[in-house]
């Protein structure tokens, strides 16, 4: 498989882009592949990752600072990409949306996903990053949206339905629907 640019999974919170992204790391590391996943979120997450067997080529990073996220995209991973089979970020926007020098933190977004764009498309890495949405003016928007939306060559959403989480490709645009489960094990495909 080849990645051409960054994937985007965005969605309200507890939609399951985590266990989704979290599934992925799993399959490659079952493959032999190394990944790099790289958590905005705090600690919640860590508690599905200890539920998960399959997971001993992942290399997980805690960050709680937008600017130290911001030097480890745009001059860490530019030396280090090439050690992984993905790069996961979950979530590129956390940390943005609280930052205070909006001009500096959207510049400093935009700039993070370039880099992850041109790692991506000009290697074999699989870039996936994860996006949050806020409530505005009755509709739900990414913080961030424009540059991440514009550095993302394929942006899937996940939705909630009853019984089932359901993932809809917006870029390119097709019509692809998937249906998936979060269960103990991670995610089942229905």
């Amino acid at each position: 498989m080849e990645a051409k640019g960054p994937i985007l999974i965005y969605g309200e919170a507890g939609v399951g882009k985590t266990n989704l992204a979290l599934h992925v790391a799993r399959l490659l590391s079952i493959q032999g592949e190394k990944v790099l996943y790289i958590n905005t979120e705090g600690w919640a997450y860590k508690g599905r990752v200890c539920k998960l067997n399959g997971l001993d080529n992942v290399v997980f990073i805690d960050i709680s600072d937008f600017w130290v996220q911001t030097l480890l995209i745009i001059s860490k991973l530019s030396s280090m990409y090439n050690r992984f089979r993905a790069i996961i970020v979950d979530t590129i926007n956390n940390l943005f949306r609280v930052e205070e020098d909006l001009e500096a933190a959207t510049r400093a977004l935009s700039a993070q996903m370039a880099t992850l764009y041109r790692i991506s498309s000009r290697s074999n890495v699989l870039v996936l990053v994860l996006g949050q949405v806020r409530a505005y003016e009755g509709n739900e928007e990414i913080s961030g949206s424009t540059y991440i939306r514009f550095w993302s060559t394929t942006i899937l959403r996940i939705e909630k339905a009853t019984g089932y989480r359901l993932i809809v490709l917006e870029k390119p645009k097709k019509e692809i629907r998937l249906k998936f489960e979060i269960n103990d094990k991670g995610v089942a495909w229905v």
